[in-house]
C-alpha cells in the first residue's frame, strides 16, 4: 500500500502562538527597517516593495501595495507624506 504522509496535526491555539519562520526576504526587509529608522514614508515605500517582490503574498495583496507603493512615490515626488 502506497500512502503519502500527513504532517500532524497542529494545535489552532498552538499555531497561532507560534510566530512564522522568517526567511531571506523578511531578515533582509527587517534590516532595512533598522536602517531608515525615522523615515516613514522611506519605510512605507520599502514595505510596499518587499511585498510586490516576495511571490508568497496573493496577487490580489501584491496588487493593493503596488498601488500604495505608487501613492507613497506620488506624495514623496511632492514634498512628502502628510
Amino acid at each position: 500500500m502506497d500512502r503519502q504522509a500527513t504532517p500532524p496535526q497542529q494545535d489552532p491555539e498552538e499555531a497561532l502562538e507560534s510566530p512564522p519562520s522568517a526567511d531571506a526576504g523578511d531578515e533582509r526587509l527587517a534590516i532595512l527597517a533598522a536602517r531608515i529608522g525615522g523615515d516613514p514614508g522611506v519605510a512605507l515605500g520599502e514595505v510596499c516593495r518587499h511585498v510586490v517582490t516576495d511571490r508568497r503574498y496573493a496577487d490580489s495583496t501584491r496588487a493593493v501595495f503596488a498601488q500604495i507603493m505608487e501613492q507613497v512615490r506620488s506624495a514623496l515626488g511632492q514634498g512628502g507624506i502628510r
